[in-house]
């Protein structure tokens, strides 16, 4: 669930792409390994090229694509680790290729806590705490930073 949860995020904040290509007039079609039951009613348009993309990026695919269920994920990024990894998401600095390696917790979990320490004036006192909490499930490190 939490990866699925960070592969909506970071789709979310453009951070990574779906994966597909562009066809004639610009429209975005997803991949074979993208596509799933849900894409079918977002077929792009002439007006519309962008259609599928958006749809791609959504917590609903994300959840297909992952195999997860939507209410459950819908329910747990609304707790306060997941709002400020929303919140930092733009600010990481992968040092992977994302397109090529599908994003983990623990992979990330480490870019996070840098961000955290980077960017720590972004986040609220609670969520600092909650998002420290949550790194220090993946992380041995996470409880070493310094509040300024």
């Amino acid at each position: 669930m939490n990866d699925a949860i960070l592969v909506y995020i970071l789709r979310k904040k453009y951070v990574l792409r779906p994966n597909g290509e562009y066809g004639a007039w610009n429209q975005w079609y997803a991949s074979d390994t993208e596509r799933r039951d849900c894409c079918e009613r977002y077929t792009p348009t002439y007006d519309d090229p962008y259609r599928l993309l958006r749809h791609c990026r959504s917590l609903r695919h994300v959840c297909a694509l992952h195999s997860t269920d939507y209410d459950t994920a819908r329910d747990i990024i609304k707790q306060p680790h997941w709002c400020a990894i929303e919140k930092l998401a733009q600010k990481v600095r992968f040092y992977t290729d994302m397109q090529t390696t599908p994003p983990t917790m623990e992979a990330l979990a480490p870019a996070f806590l840098q961000a955290l320490r980077d960017y720590q004036k972004l986040l609220t006192p609670s969520e600092t705490n909650a998002l420290l909490w949550f790194l220090g499930n993946h992380l041995t490190n996470a409880d070493t930073l310094v509040a300024d």
